[in-house]
């Protein structure tokens, strides 16, 4: 910038009769530290975070905050018991010694959700006069946790939930909790298959299970024949659909014409006519399909309904006895609150699906006189997503004033050294920030930082002087966005959206992103997340979280509503921030990897009782040597090289005795130790 240009705003300060804010670095550290961002205070600051982080839109209702400012939790929802909702943060304390980050299932959540979908169905049956029922079938794969399924099957046995499996050992776990199930429970057998999986599921059907084996390739129908001759009872038969409806969505392309999954109508014609030809027909009981995960659009579901309605009725006119219809998965959640069909969001609710869904049914028995089809469905990430919180602490930024003290006062009196010249005038484009320069003097520092960063790259500044260029940079941003922050509607979206960006700031997460939620790495999926405490401050900080690993992508930029950065307050150096990535229930903890070898984490099932809350149990995460032994480590094989290298520096008096048993007993004791930051 030519120096005219320069002069005429340090000449434009002493117009404007402009206090200097600026007094040196500590000048600025002090003006920046007491900024409130875009956030001013409100007199009921708990009812502002409960809008600032839209718990509503995501939340429903199983989360508010109270007065206190602390996020609690309400598994029965809303119209659960009269005692006041559970502090998170009261849960941690109860916990203290199963460290972050940690898990908090709770189950109650999930049977909620099975009561509320059964509810739905149940009113739309009503409805439409539908004389056929509706039963949920939970998806293994979303989450294979032990409690959580065992919790399920017991409290959602009134139901008569059921399970689907996608491979052999899926059914292995089904098998095995056949014992909590009801009568009625099914089992619905997806996936590819060879003979053995089929065989398994025979010898299940053997042991009394509704078992339904799912034919989605023609070879399969081929080893269901040459297996039924073994055995007594013969399992229900079903074909999966490969339907020509299809949606847009990230999961979009496990649907259509061209899908990975199922049979198109040759192939379905086919399966026909091989089961007729052996006498089998007569178990084919069910039609299933599957157009993707989260559907976010109603007119999908209901295109895809009338499609499979009308494939269903032929299937009867072929002359299989049929009964059930498995809608497959699809129904979604909000994961941002928008209430759109884009994204992350969803137009529809899931009174709308059942509505749809059973509509759709009931036209086509009436147009064709057919029995009604026993509905089932495969919604477990409606079901279980809302069940589990995963909290954690973060390391934040040091405050400004804290940055300052490194580096003290600078003197800059003499402007004929080009870098004391940039930075007075850096100091008069922060003094002059005004409502109605804010954007000229965003450029203007965006400008002068760039020159200076070119500056010290040419050995002509300082590290201090780059450093107070960076603080500079720092505090015009900041001072513009606290005029923003007064009124954002009166300034267009994308300077606001671009202002929120510059001024975030990197917070630490003590946990895995590949590991706790894989998909915010590998699809962007969006996930709310939010603090567990003060929420009854305003926040101050516009962060990004950093996770432990050193991958470039393990990181969460990308919030509800589209934002680059998440509002938050600076922690307190006596006391843990912690926060919760909310809405993971399905998915993230099976599909997690171990990169940098952080293994699983802790978890706790909490259900409510009349006092609070009680600890139904607690899953220690992987240790050290744990994790390593997936990787062929073995800690015993470790600690015998250990214990070797102790005794050569010992012998060779690098290490005193003392020394080398504190040594092995420190790596000794790390191999059974957590995975992640201590205390």
């Amino acid at each position: 910038m030519p120096k005219a240009r320069l002069r005429c705003l340090q000449d434009r300060r002493r117009k404007n009769g402009t206090t200097c804010r600026c007094n040196g670095i500590e000048g600025i550290g002090e003006s920046a530290s007491t900024h409130d961002g875009s956030f001013p205070e409100q007199s009921n600051g708990y009812a502002q975070s409960a809008l600032t982080y839209d718990i509503e839109g995501w939340g429903g209702e199983y989360f508010t905050v109270n007065e206190k400012g602390n996020l609690t939790i309400r598994p029965l929802g809303e119209h659960g018991p009269e005692y006041e909702g559970v502090e998170i943060i009261d849960l941690l304390e109860s916990v203290h010694d199963m460290k972050m980050p940690l898990v908090l299932r709770f189950p109650e959540i999930l049977l909620h959700r099975l009561r509320e979908l059964q509810n739905c169905f149940d009113a739309a049956i009503e409805r439409y006069e539908y004389q056929g029922s509706y039963q949920a079938v939970f998806p293994i794969k979303c989450n294979h946790d032990n409690g959580l399924l065992q919790d399920l099957m017991a409290g959602g046995k009134v139901n008569h939930v059921g399970l689907e499996v996608g491979s052999r050992p899926e059914l292995l776990i089904a098998i095995s909790m056949s014992a909590l199930a009801s009568k009625q429970s099914v089992v619905i057998c997806n996936g590819y298959k060879d003979e053995t999986y089929i065989e398994t599921a025979f010898q299940a059907a053997q042991l009394g299970m509704n078992v339904i084996i799912v034919l989605e390739h023609p070879e399969e129908a081929i080893h269901v024949v040459e297996v039924s001759s073994k055995y007594d009872r013969m399992p229900d038969l079903g074909v999966r659909a490969r339907l020509n409806a299809k949606h847009n969505g990230h999961w979009g392309s496990t649907s259509g014409e061209k899908s990975k999954f199922g049979l198109g109508p040759v192939e379905i014609l086919s399966v026909v006519k091989q089961l007729k030809e052996k006498d089998l027909l007569s178990h084919l009981a069910l039609l299933h399909f599957h157009i993707g995960s989260q559907i976010p659009s109603i007119s999908l579901i209901k295109e895809a309904m009338r499609e499979a309605s009308h494939i269903y009725s032929e299937l009867y006119r072929l002359g299989a006895p049929m009964g059930y219809i498995d809608v497959g998965g699809g129904l979604a959640i909000d994961y941002d609150g928008q209430s759109t069909n884009f994204g992350s969001a969803i137009n529809y609710n899931m009174q709308n699906y059942a509505n749809d869904v059973v509509a759709s049914l009931q036209d086509i028995c009436l147009q064709r006189f057919i029995p009604p089809p026993r509905i089932l469905s495969e919604s477990g990430r409606a079901l279980a997503s809302h069940h589990s919180i995963l909290v954690f602490d973060v390391r934040g930024p040091k405050s400004k004033t804290d940055l300052t003290h490194t580096f003290g006062k600078l003197d800059l009196s003499d402007e004929s050294i080009p870098s004391h010249f940039l930075l007075k005038n850096f100091e008069a484009v922060y003094e002059a920030v005004e409502p109605n320069n804010m954007q000229e003097s965003l450029n203007d520092a965006r400008q002068f930082v760039g020159e200076a960063r070119s500056l010290f790259k040419l050995g002509v500044m300082s590290l201090e002087e780059r450093a107070y260029a960076e603080s500079l940079y720092d505090a015009c941003c900041e001072a513009v966005h606290n005029l923003v922050a007064q009124d954002a509607s009166k300034n267009p979206q994308d300077f606001v959206s671009a202002l929120s960006g510059e001024m975030s700031v990197w917070y630490h997460a003590n946990l895995s992103i590949f590991r706790s939620a894989p998909d915010a790495w590998a699809i962007q999926q969006i996930f709310p997340v939010m603090p567990m405490q003060r929420l009854h401050e305003p926040p101050v900080v516009s962060a990004a979280l950093a996770d432990l690993t050193c991958d470039s992508d393990g990181k969460i930029d990308n919030f509800a509503g589209g934002g680059r950065s998440l509002p938050l307050h600076l922690p307190h150096p006596d006391s843990k921030y912690i926060l919760g990535l909310f809405l993971g229930g399905v998915y993230q903890e099976v599909m997690g990897s171990n990169h940098n070898m952080f293994g699983t984490t802790n978890v706790a099932h909490i259900t409510t009782a009349p006092e609070g809350f009680r600890i139904k149990r607690l899953v220690r995460g992987q240790s050290i040597g744990e994790v390593l032994r997936t990787c062929q480590h073995h800690p015993e094989d470790m600690r015998s090289a250990f214990a070797t290298m102790v005794e050569e520096a010992v012998a060779s008096g690098r290490l005193s005795p003392l020394q080398g048993t504190e040594v092995l007993r420190h790596l000794s004791s790390s191999l059974d130790s957590y995975t992640y930051l201590q205390p």
